[in-house]
């Protein structure tokens, strides 16, 4: 989950700093490939270990993920964004990191309730085999 909330963090800060326009910054960080591979890695992990109902949260996280990646390629690859700078337009946050953050506070709910169900080992990394 530290992951997700540091990628939530370096999303917020792409917007904030993308001077008046930070889609094309936002798009960077999701395509941050060192980024991309300890997510799907971390994914897999949760897939594997994980009470379904963490999982499931994991996989909305993912669909965020994912949805605001396709948003913004679409936007940055049609043009429209420099149409709407040229014309002095403020373009407001992507819906999706709304999204993210209501995704994230989900998956905490649930890893909170398997750890008051099951214990500290629902969430934690099985031992190595």
């Amino acid at each position: 989950m530290t992951l997700v909330y540091r990628m939530q963090s370096r999303l917020y800060e792409a917007w904030r700093n993308g001077a008046g326009d930070g889609h094309g910054r936002v798009l960077l960080v999701l395509e941050d490939e060192q980024f991309l591979d300890e997510l799907e890695r971390v994914r897999a992990q949760v897939a594997l270990e994980r009470p379904a109902e963490v999982v499931e949260g994991a996989d909305k996280v993912m669909d965020v993920f994912s949805a605001l990646h396709g948003r913004l390629y679409s936007l940055v690859e049609s043009g429209v964004l420099g149409e709407f700078a040229a014309q002095g337009e403020e373009l407001s946050a992507p819906p999706e990191l709304g999204e993210l953050k209501v995704c994230l506070d989900g998956m905490i709910t649930e890893a909170r309730e398997a750890l008051s169900q099951f214990g500290a080992s629902a969430l934690l990394p099985a031992a190595p085999r």
